[in-house]
This record gives C-alpha cells, sequence and structure tokens, in this order.
C-alpha cells in the first residue's frame, strides 16, 4: 500500500447509495504478507500485541467507538480518524456473531429430579419501558458538489407518549421533508482533447459552441465541469444581446450516458426503451437536440470508434431521421499536427475537434400539451470481441412560437478571421466566406449583402436561394480591393426578399484577420516526394480561378523545382495527400518522408516552410504585388520544426520555420539527454539546415529547438 493516502472500505456500488451492503468489525492493514494459516488464525479474533504479527500493523479499526460516526486507528501509524457514512447497524441474532468469541470445551452442571412440586407466584409484573429501534439519520451538507454524499451520521431513538386511561389523546399529521436540490446533469456541448504527444498550444486553443438552447439553466447557481484531467481549461461566456428567433421555454434529457453495443445478450436496445414524453402546453416548437461518439474497437469492424454506424429517430413509432454517425474530415483538422492517430475518421468525433449535434425540428411531429414516444435506434450489430459503447446525450428543447415572420442574420465569417476553428482556410486576400441563417419563418429566398474592409467603401452581392426557418448557408462572395494596413472585416444583410428585415441587431458582424504571406513575383514551389508519391498533387491558381501551375503523376522520392513569375494578384497554392496522412506520419513509416516549400528564385533561400504532417491538405492563399509597394515580408502561421529524411541514415535535413525573427539553439539529444549535437541559430526565422550524425549509433533520437520563448521537439530514427 505504499502511495496511498485515502481508501474506502466497503463501498456501495453508487447505484444511488455509498453504504456498503453488509457487516464488519475489526480492519487491519499490517505490513506484511500473511500465509492462509496465519489468516485463517487472525480473521475471527481481534489483533492483540501477544500474537507474533503484531509487530507488522499498520493500521488497527476496532470499530468499537460507539458514536456510529467515525473510528480510531489503534495501531502505532495513529491515522486520522475515519468517517462512517450511511451506517445501517441495526440488532443482530447471536447466531450470527462470530468475531471476539472464544470456544470451550466445558459443559454445564445439570441435576434432574423427578417429583410432584407446590409452586406459587411470589413475583410482581411491572410494566417497563422498552426502547424503540434505533433510526440512522443522515445529514447531507454539500448540495453543490456532492449533494449524494452523507457528511455527518446521527443515530436517534423514537420515543411514545404513555398517557392515563382518562387522558385525551389528539391525534395530529406531520409532514417531514428531507430533500437536497437534486442534481440533474445537462451536457451543453462536447469535444475531444487533441493527442497532446509533443504538441504545443502556444497561447492555447479556442473551441466555440452555441448554448443558446441551455439559457434557462444558466442561471442563478450553476456547477459547470469539463471532463478533462490534462490540460487547463478557461470558460467564457459571451452573451448576446436581444432577441432570438424563438424563446426557449424548457429543456428535457431523455438518454444519457454510455451504453455498450453489439452484445447479444444485452443489447442496446434494452437500456434506449421509448419514452413518453409530455409536451408542455406553452411550448409551441420543440426541437430533438442528440449529441453521440463511438469509443472502443471490437471485432469484426473496430466498432464503435472506427466504423460508421447509422442512428435512427422515431416519433411515435414513425422514424422521422437519420443520421450516419461519421466524421469523415479529421484530416482537415485546423488543430494540426498532433501525436497519435489524429487522421484517422472516427464516429463524428475528431482528436482536438468539436462533437457535431444533430439538431432534429419535432414540431410538425408533436402537439402541445399531448404526449409523444420519442425512440432511439442503432443500426443493427453484434460484437464478437472486445468492448466498444456510444456515448449519447440526447434533449428535448421547448420553445415559443417563432418571434419573426421576415429576418435574415449573418451567422458567422469563415473568412477572413482569426478564429482558428477556420484556421485552415486563413488568412486570406480574395474571396471572403460567410454564413447566413433564415431567422423568420418565411422562406428566404434572396438577400442584398454589403461587405467589405472596415472603413472603406463596401461591395455588394445580390444573393438568391431558398432557405426554410433557421436553415443556414455559406457563401463565397465576390473578390475586392484589399488593403494592406486592413485589420478589420463587415458584413451586412438587407432586404429579405425584397422587403423589410424585422430585426436588425443580427444583420452585421465583424471579424478580425491577419494579412496573408507576401512573396516577390518570381518564387519556386519545391516538392521533394515520399514513397507514395501518386497520393500527391498540386495547383496554383490566381483570383479569377484560372490554373497557373499544375502537377499529378509525380514520381516516388522525386524534388521537383516549379519556378514561377507572377503578376500582381492574389493566388491560391493547394496541395492535395490522396491519403490523407501528409507527406509524412509517423504512424505510416513506410510512405517515408517528403515535403514543400517556397524558395527565392535566386540564392535558394527559404521564403516559407510547411510542415509535412498536414493531414490531408495544404491551403495558402498569397499575395504578390497587391498594395504592399516594393515592402516584401513573410508571414508565418505557426512555429514549425520539420525533420527528415526519418528515420535516416545519419545525414539529415532540419526546416525551422518561426513567426519571428529570435535567436536560439538546435540540439540533437540520446534517449539519456546527452547532448550530441548543437547548431547556434542568430536572429533566424526560417532556415534548412544540414547535420551529419552518421556517427551516431542506430536508436531513436530527439531533436530539440529552444529559444527565448518556445521549446520544439521531433523524434529521430537514425536505421
Amino acid at each position: 500500500m505504499k502511495g496511498i493516502k485515502k481508501f474506502r472500505i466497503g463501498q456501495g456500488n453508487w447505484n444511488g447509495s455509498q453504504s456498503y451492503a453488509g457487516r464488519m468489525d475489526e480492519f487491519t492493514v499490517l505490513n506484511k504478507t500473511l500465509s492462509p494459516i496465519e489468516i485463517t488464525a487472525l480473521m475471527n479474533k481481534p489483533v492483540s500485541p501477544t500474537d507474533s504479527n503484531y509487530m507488522y500493523l499498520m493500521m488497527h479499526l476496532k470499530c468499537n467507538d460507539g458514536n456510529l460516526i467515525s473510528v480510531a486507528d489503534s495501531a502505532a501509524g495513529n491515522h486520522a480518524n475515519s468517517l462512517l457514512s450511511g451506517v445501517k447497524n441495526d440488532l443482530i441474532p447471536s447466531v450470527e456473531i462470530e468475531n471476539s468469541f472464544a470456544k470451550t470445551k466445558l459443559r454445564p452442571q445439570i441435576t434432574l429430579e423427578q417429583g410432584v412440586y407446590t409452586s406459587y407466584l411470589d413475583s410482581v409484573m411491572v410494566t417497563d419501558s422498552v426502547a424503540n429501534a434505533p433510526m440512522v439519520i443522515l445529514a447531507f451538507n454539500d448540495s453543490i458538489v456532492n449533494p449524494s454524499i452523507p457528511s455527518d451520521t446521527l443515530i436517534a431513538w423514537p420515543i411514545t407518549d404513555i398517557a392515563s386511561a382518562d387522558s385525551v389523546i389528539y391525534l395530529s399529521h406531520y409532514t417531514w421533508y428531507n430533500k437536497f436540490p437534486q442534481v440533474i446533469r445537462y451536457e451543453l456541448g462536447r469535444y475531444i482533447t487533441p493527442y497532446g504527444i509533443g504538441l504545443s498550444l502556444g497561447n492555447g486553443w479556442i473551441w466555440t459552441f452555441d448554448v443558446s438552447d441551455y439559457v434557462t439553466l444558466l442561471h442563478d447557481s450553476v456547477h459547470l465541469s469539463a471532463g478533462n484531467w490534462q490540460e487547463l481549461l478557461d470558460v467564457q461566456f459571451l452573451m448576446i444581446v436581444g432577441t432570438p428567433p424563438r424563446d426557449v421555454v424548457g429543456i428535457r434529457n431523455l438518454w444519457n450516458g454510455n451504453f455498450d453495443y453489439g452484445f447479444a445478450s444485452n443489447p442496446i436496445e434494452n437500456h434506449l426503451v421509448p419514452l413518453s414524453v409530455e409536451i408542455p402546453s406553452n411550448a409551441a416548437n420543440a426541437r430533438w437536440k442528440s449529441r453521440v461518439t463511438g469509443h472502443g474497437m471490437d471485432t469484426p469492424s473496430n466498432c464503435s470508434e472506427f466504423c460508421p454506424r447509422s442512428h435512427y429517430y422515431k416519433v411515435n413509432g414513425v422514424q422521422q431521421f437519420s443520421k450516419l454517425a461519421w466524421r469523415d474530415n479529421c484530416d482537415l483538422n485546423p488543430l494540426y499536427p498532433q501525436g497519435g492517430t489524429w487522421v484517422y475518421d472516427r464516429s463524428n468525433w475528431c482528436p482536438g475537434a468539436e462533437v457535431w449535434t444533430y439538431d432534429f425540428e419535432l414540431t410538425p411531429y408533436v402537439t402541445p400539451g399531448d404526449t409523444a414516444i420519442l425512440d432511439h435506434d442503432l443500426q443493427p450489430y453484434t460484437n464478437t470481441g472486445s468492448w466498444d459503447y456510444w456515448q449519447i446525450e440526447d434533449q428535448v428543447v421547448y420553445y415559443s412560437a417563432p418571434n419573426f415572420t421576415l429576418d435574415a442574420a449573418v451567422e458567422d465569417i469563415l473568412s477572413p478571421t482569426i478564429d482558428q476553428m477556420w484556421g485552415r482556410y486563413n488568412p486570406i486576400c480574395t474571396n471572403p466566406v460567410i454564413k447566413i441563417k433564415n431567422t423568420g419563418t418565411t422562406p428566404l429566398t434572396s438577400l442584398t449583402i454589403q461587405y467589405g474592409l472596415v472603413g472603406t467603401s463596401p461591395s455588394v452581392f445580390n444573393w438568391t436561394g431558398n432557405l426554410g426557418f433557421l436553415e443556414t448557408e455559406t457563401i463565397t462572395l465576390g473578390n475586392f480591393n484589399w488593403l494592406a494596413s486592413a485589420t478589420e472585416f463587415s458584413v451586412t444583410i438587407s432586404n429579405p426578399n425584397g422587403g423589410t428585415d424585422q430585426y436588425s441587431p443580427n444583420n452585421t458582424r465583424y471579424s478580425k484577420f491577419t494579412p496573408p504571406l507576401v512573396l516577390p513575383s518570381k518564387f519556386v514551389v519545391e516538392l521533394r516526394t515520399n514513397n507514395y508519391a501518386w497520393e500527391n498533387e498540386y495547383t496554383v491558381k490566381n483570383s479569377a480561378g484560372t490554373i497557373v501551375l499544375y502537377k499529378s503523376g509525380l514520381s516516388p522520392n522525386t524534388t521537383y523545382k516549379d519556378t514561377l513569375d507572377l503578376p500582381s494578384d492574389c493566388y491560391e497554392f493547394e496541395l492535395i495527400d490522396s491519403g490523407e496522412d501528409g507527406l509524412k506520419w509517423w504512424a505510416n513509416q513506410n510512405q517515408g518522408n517528403g515535403y514543400v516549400r517556397f524558395k527565392t528564385s535566386s540564392g535558394n533561400s527559404i521564403l516559407k516552410i510547411f510542415d509535412s504532417d498536414f493531414g490531408g491538405k495544404i491551403y495558402q492563399q498569397i499575395n504578390i504585388g497587391l498594395n504592399v509597394g516594393t515592402q516584401e515580408y513573410i508571414y508565418n502561421e505557426r512555429d514549425a520544426m520539420n525533420v527528415f529524411p526519418n528515420p535516416s541514415n545519419g545525414h539529415v535535413f532540419i526546416d525551422i520555420n518561426l513567426q519571428r525573427a529570435e535567436d536560439g539553439t538546435v540540439t540533437v539529444h540520446d534517449l539519456m539527454g546527452k547532448v550530441l549535437y548543437t547548431r547556434e541559430l542568430n536572429n533566424t526565422s526560417t532556415m534548412s539546415l544540414e547535420a551529419d550524425l552518421s556517427a551516431l549509433s542506430k536508436g531513436m533520437y530527439t531533436v530539440v529547438l529552444r529559444t527565448k520563448n518556445k521549446r520544439i521537439t521531433r523524434k529521430l530514427m537514425l536505421n
């Protein structure tokens, strides 16, 4: 028990109780391994100083303290008193008592006589009081954090009043309440933490969730928790002042928790049973929210984590909705690179990403004041080995009638923005991308959209389409004249369906942004393929969408250098990896290592280094000669260091790409931490250096880049 500071004795199975379902007397802990014979000798008697094992006694709880609240340790260790919570200590028959009783061979002396005897009564019958059975009173003093855990135990004996025959007894009824606030758990959102192996989040990472549907819960005193024990979390609530599309009037949990999947002896349908749900009379609208993720790997299909499965949603016995719970874009996660298997698609989740919530509009299928039968079913499946489950959180949200008939809102600005959720497609110097929503009951068919840099004359985009109530659409706007000094973008919508918008506060949205990469008109795209060159192709397009460079049908382990001499414009560079595991990935060593970078046309200087562990795509917009005059600079969206080839025979390239020029060192360490190679950096932002490590033995090493404020590490295998 070395290192153990706290433990429970006889804890229940947490089915509403922590009480031990049994009886115990002596509890001892000895610093010695006992033989079966020694255990038998000690189990039915108290430990005394005469016992040979007494010197090994570490803890001794006799449980004879008498207060039924705490027990003291009589061993030399003298630990703190232990708390008895939820004790049930009924009187028991003597035949059930064994401990502390000694066997004897003595027999009572009995004399039997036969004859005629005269008996007479020489005693007086007296009515005495008899104690009622004791009651256990549990005190609960923490109604927020641990409302179901007792903090104190009291023993009481009920009393009975005795009245003479000529007294009048009045029967009175008293109602006693022994309740504490019921804690109901509601999940507001779910994200999966990233693989933290070798991962640096810099100043952190921001996941954003719309929790407007939970507004009725987020008031007064609320206990918030996040199921994470690795990283430091900071939770902030941003309040939106104004009128929502419809007011929330209530919410109810449906199915919540982990549900085993695929077991023939215990099918998930036994737990996801249909529920009878009362629709409040003041609920003109209702929505079914379902948040599901699959976990575990079994046979034969690696369910539930790595197999797509359909979920079916029934209302009054009729299937009205279905969803294939599958996240097929993990390779495009904006949080990259990570450790672990972050690129693999999964059952509605990716490492380091938010979990999608499925929202189903119940309004057409339910009636206010009536009862609806809701049922959540899964695609049938039989698990033949191992264990897997689905984490399911289903809720029903009730709303008032919609507040607007003709209204539209700017839901989000996807680019330009510094929002990390859209980091894969930012920064930009061409067509902005926004999301709009119909927040009125009338179908939305047209909008006027004004957009541009704050402080400049806006551009105009006329949108047409067909959006129902609360439906959204992502729109790519037209290009416009970007200013090098601008850092804020705005968009405003108006004239829905050619009419008057009923609610203007949701018509305008702003976003901060950073400028894109600026390159000279003439530069080189250098690509080194890996063993799987057929997975790669790359394209350069101008702002009109015209392709100025396209390359496919590449050969393995080949270096391609394309020199571009481009006129002033905004360009898009895109490199696709159809294998979705980049040019380098630790989990697929067979593909080898590759890289891509931008270089000057003369002098072989590096302008931009891309991380080879990028998943499915590299996307980069490039500013050439737009509103920058003769000044040219490099903007790097993240610090990076790329080591290749890896594994290596000893001749290693180390590419460094920092956000700003810094002093630092590059070192190579063995597994014991011994420094075997050092290279100094002087006021460096980008660099490609060669290191001859051929004199080192085969094995694993660590490459470390250190500056004043950062530390970047990479594993290196020498073979």
